[in-house]
């Protein structure tokens, strides 16, 4: 993500800056929050747990993407050794066909913080996929080398009875996202230097030191709704040119049209927050959503004067105003929109929850 929106405004060379003052230093601390999400020691140590109980049907969804990602591979090579088939009278070509089926499949995972796409991919397909995750917080792919700690433990037990050389198998890609962290050290707490099933990026799918692939499947789930719609096409573009022709790239996020929207004008379930500057009116969806939340958290009370430390109307409507307002949400034809102008094809809606909406598409 660029991070420009969070330089402070130029300031005049013939005099020096004034003094921060105490308000300036919290504007700071905000925009720093804002710029890295998920780098405060709670947020990072909560996120796994928050996740399953604040995205409905997490792991179903989960399961859903693992589904679409087999369906692809299997069918890639299905066709391939379609082609085996049809070479019988050239030798070489046959084994060549064989050997491209028999390959490890390469699936990029994009926001692969936290490492709960890597441990189910990876927990299903331990000895024939490799598992490359790029994400942009240092603090979130620890946590995702911890989530997956027993998983790389045993993958790199497999590798190590299957052949003597693990380390010159591993792309140059590969051995790069290894070792990237902020302070340019190679992280010598896991021993990923010696497996090849599963590396870490740290960074951006668009920076030029980035993965390339090419990949045989891709996911983007719960990152993309974090990303003005200029630097989300950015991000889809980088991760189309990764992909083999065919290729699956699976994205889930927030998805709502906060700017028109039938039910408001009824009045029908939509709630108007009126403060002493202006007049906001809250989708409806994004305020089911958030009661959804707090019946997976303390539960949830229409009374506004309740005793059992529930959340109240007022406080889901706060929840859902905070998201409308803070992240850039898209609505659902202006995100199939940007996967088409990516180059993607075939675009197609499988999974739905409230505000939240998944799509597989193709390259």
């Amino acid at each position: 993500m660029s991070s420009s929106r969070f330089q402070s405004p130029k300031t005049s060379s013939t005099a020096p800056p004034p003094p921060p003052t105490a308000t300036h230093q919290h504007q700071q601390q905000q925009e720093q929050q804002q710029q890295q999400p998920f780098s405060d020691p709670p947020s990072v140590s909560n996120y796994k747990s928050n996740v399953i109980r604040q995205v409905p049907g997490y792991e179903a969804m989960q399961t859903m993407a693992l589904v679409l990602l087999e369906e692809s591979i299997n069918k890639q090579n299905q066709i391939m050794n379609n082609n085996s088939n049809n070479n019988n009278n050239n030798d070489d070509d046959d084994d060549d066909d064989d050997d491209k089926a028999a390959a490890k499949k390469k699936i990029l995972v994009v926001g692969a913080g936290g490492g709960l796409e890597l441990l189910k991919f990876g927990t299903a397909h331990v000895d024939d996929w490799t598992l490359v995750g790029v994400d942009p917080s240092f603090e979130m792919l620890q946590l995702a080398k911890q989530t997956t700690h027993s998983l790389r433990t045993t993958m790199r037990t497999s590798t190590r009875k299957t052949t003597d050389d693990t380390v010159t198998t591993t792309s140059t890609a590969a051995a790069t996202t290894t070792d990237n962290n902020n302070d340019g050290n190679k992280d010598h707490d896991d021993d990923d230097h010696n497996n090849t099933m599963m590396t870490f990026y740290q960074g951006y799918v668009t920076d030029p030191t980035a993965p390339k692939g090419p990949f045989d499947g891709a996911t983007c789930l719960l990152t993309l709704h974090f990303l003005p719609k200029p630097e989300r096409l950015a991000t889809l573009r980088a991760i189309y040119q990764s992909l083999k022709h065919g290729a699956p790239l699976i994205v889930v996020h927030h998805s709502v049209d906060t700017t028109t929207n039938t039910e408001s004008n009824t009045n029908t379930n939509a709630v108007t927050v009126t403060t002493t500057t202006s007049t906001t009116t809250i989708n409806p969806w994004l305020m089911r959503y958030a009661a959804y939340t707090a019946h997976t958290s303390n539960g949830y009370s229409s009374s506004s004067n309740n005793n059992n430390n529930n959340m109240s109307t007022e406080q889901a409507s706060r929840i859902a105003q905070t998201i409308q307002d803070k992240l850039p949400l898209l609505s659902p034809t202006q995100d199939e929109d940007l996967l088409r102008q990516a180059g993607f094809q075939h675009v197609q809606l499988f999974y739905a929850a409230f505000t939240f909406r998944g799509w597989v598409a193709y390259k």
